[in-house]
């Protein structure tokens, strides 16, 4: 007599649990099982990398991550590095990622790159945490930095110009690039003769030069959401050396509290173009509906309608919630509110078959 209401009870039940299932983001579902594990310490890493099978998930557990060459190198396609789940995985030195292995996914990881290479021929330390030169690399819900002694994160296809299809998506970087230029180039973001790279929602913050540099120039870059504090320049979509940026889109981003030095002004968008370089229809290159504050350069610099335009683009305090604690999260009722920046919160990352990864190694 009293069952129905026990069985309407279960199956509402049911139905909830299936319509959370289906609503949670592909970032916040299970990883694949861990196909290897590693353990803090000198090398273990790149021992780990190198064991993993095309495809495969390498896990860290909790702890610092270190190499005698200080490079971590990826030789496999396809793999993924993550931590276990609640563990925080410290990478200390360089990642690199060499041409050719593709679809390479970092998450969750801590990288700094402070300690790593002094290049003699180029005369500066090698200190960006990440170098890829291959395809379709993502980097997802990461933390890079360097002590302010080199770029963030180099993306470049000057050796191999089909470099393509990176993806740049919810990372902190910070505190890379010398603030007084002693050593120029030093940008929080580099991309460089590649194509279809997406960077979108990174709160970039604290670096001596540009946000993000397309130098001497990249193919169909979307560079949108992203908070841009405290750089040197904003976004630079460059042209030089018979090359050019274009099919740029610059969209949604908060500019904010730049700085000059040696070799930057401080313009919002910069979009250098020097003699010998090939132009495009600067109409290619678009920057709108960005918002900029405290750039003393202003938002955009004496190239504008020569290497790139500008649409619905204004001036505001974005009023960060705590600036000075880097917490760039606005409230509601902030002039940026409708930009859809990044929250701080990254995605979930669990990994299925937890108890297998920890038994094998």
């Amino acid at each position: 007599m009293h069952r129905f209401p026990v069985v309407s009870l279960s199956l509402a039940l049911l139905a909830l649990s299936l319509a959370l299932m289906a609503s949670c983001p592909p970032a916040a579902r299970a990883q694949p099982p861990c196909q290897r594990t590693a353990r803090p310490g000198v090398d273990t890493l790149q021992r780990m990398v190198d064991r993993l099978r095309r495809n495969g998930v390498g896990c860290l557990r909790a702890g610092t991550y270190t190499s005698r060459s200080q490079q971590h190198i990826l030789r496999r396609s396809g793999i993924t590095i993550v931590p276990l789940p609640g563990a925080v995985a410290i990478v200390k030195g360089m990642i690199w990622i060499p041409y050719g292995y593709d679809h390479v996914t970092l998450r969750h990881l801590v990288i700094d790159g402070s300690n790593t290479l002094y290049d003699g021929a180029a005369g500066q330390q090698t200190c960006q945490p990440l170098t890829t030169d291959a395809s379709y690399t993502t980097i997802v819900d990461n933390e890079l930095s360097n002590e302010n002694c080199g770029n963030g994160i180099l993306i470049r296809g000057q050796h191999h110009p089909d470099t393509t299809g990176a993806v740049v998506v919810r990372n902190r970087i910070h505190d890379v690039g010398h603030y007084g230029n002693d050593v120029p180039e030093e940008h929080a973001i580099y991309v460089s003769r590649t194509s279809g790279t997406v960077i979108r929602q990174n709160w970039i913050y604290d670096c001596g030069d540009s946000g993000v540099q397309l130098y001497p120039g990249s193919e169909g870059a979307r560079i949108e959401r992203n908070v841009i504090d405290d750089c040197g320049n904003g976004i630079d979509p460059a042209a030089a050396y018979s090359y050019a940026s274009h099919a740029t889109s610059m969209a949604q981003n908060s500019i904010t509290n730049l700085h000059r030095n040696a070799a930057n002004s401080g313009f919002g968008i910069f979009g250098y173009a020097n003699s010998s370089s090939t132009l495009v229809d600067p109409s290619s290159n678009v920057a709108r509906d960005n918002l900029f504050w405290n750039d003393p350069g202003g938002p955009f610099s004496e190239f504008l309608g020569v290497s790139y335009v500008e649409i619905d683009n204004r001036s505001a305090d974005p009023r960060y919630l705590d600036p000075a604690g880097k917490d760039f999260r606005v409230a509601a009722d902030s002039p940026a509110a409708d930009l859809g920046l990044w929250d701080g919160v990254y995605a979930s990352t669990r990994v299925r078959g937890q108890r297998r990864a920890r038994r094998g190694r």
